[in-house]
């Protein structure tokens, strides 16, 4: 969310935004394109995609402080953000965020309907693809916002890559996110994520409770601040890692090593 919620992601957390996530939870390695490809990476960037706009940005709509290559039109109970930007991958990321409400009664609530694609140039014209489909709640309560599923199925995030048609899959994103507004100049995220991949894994992700995640004026695009923990359960076998968000803007720690992110 910052430029975004993405409160509407965490969004993790191709290179970046994929590479097919496959391997350890724990990278195997500290390289970029070993970091991004485990699905460790994988949730990491998923996360930091779909999150590019927190809900204090919705509320403030036109006015909002939108990364560069976010634009904003509509107004009223449906607006449309539209995006020409770098994904936490450093592909491309194009598409649109449709936003409906807030629904009159009772709290506000905000309906983001995802149409997003991350686009990555390989050598000999190959690209690689992740697409990202489906809706997130958004609930607002003074100075504090609920983020969960908006319907009955999750948000898929669907990667293909035109050299390697098997590293071709996806994976079901269910956030369950608490976000506080009450400070301006510090914008923090708690609850975590999850993620279920069409390959049988299965990966949550914990913010620390006394680390949340943390967006600073300093940094509009990604989180200064806050640790993870991710636990992998797949058929090969269990695994975790931890994430902090402790390099300074545009970085991320997994499990020690430095990986750049897709700052505009």
């Amino acid at each position: 969310m910052k430029a975004g919620l993405a409160i509407g992601s965490l969004g993790l957390l191709g290179l970046l935004a994929c590479a097919g996530a496959s391997g350890s939870a724990s990278v195997n390695g500290t390289d970029p394109a070993s970091i991004r490809n485990a699905p460790a990476g994988a949730a990491l960037l998923i996360f930091l995609d779909l999150e590019l706009i927190r809900p204090d940005q919705l509320q403030a709509g036109a006015s909002a402080d939108l990364a560069p290559g976010i634009t904003y039109s509509g107004a009223g109970a449906s607006a449309t953000y539209t995006f020409d930007t770098r994904a936490a991958n450093e592909g491309a990321l194009t598409g649109t965020v449709t936003v409906t409400g807030p629904v009159a009664g009772g709290l506000p609530s905000y309906t983001e309907a995802f149409n997003l694609t991350v686009t990555t140039a390989l050598a000999g014209g190959a690209t690689q693809t992740w697409t990202y489909t489906g809706s997130q709640q958004v609930t607002l309560n003074g100075t504090s916002a609920k983020v969960s599923l908006g319907g009955a199925a999750p948000i898929r995030a669907a990667f293909t890559d035109s050299a390697d048609p098997s590293s071709n899959k996806s994976y079901a994103f269910t956030p369950n996110l608490a976000l506080d507004l009450g400070d301006p100049a510090r914008v923090t995220l708690s609850g975590g994520w999850g993620l279920a991949g069409s390959n049988g894994d299965a990966i949550t992700v914990s913010i620390a409770a006394g680390a949340p995640i943390l967006w600073t004026p300093g940094c509009r695009q990604y989180p200064s601040g806050g640790s993870l923990a991710l636990k992998l359960l797949s058929r090969s076998g269990n695994d975790a890692a931890d994430a902090a968000f402790d390099q300074g803007c545009g970085k991320v720690k997994l499990n020690g090593a430095t990986l750049g992110l897709g700052v505009n």
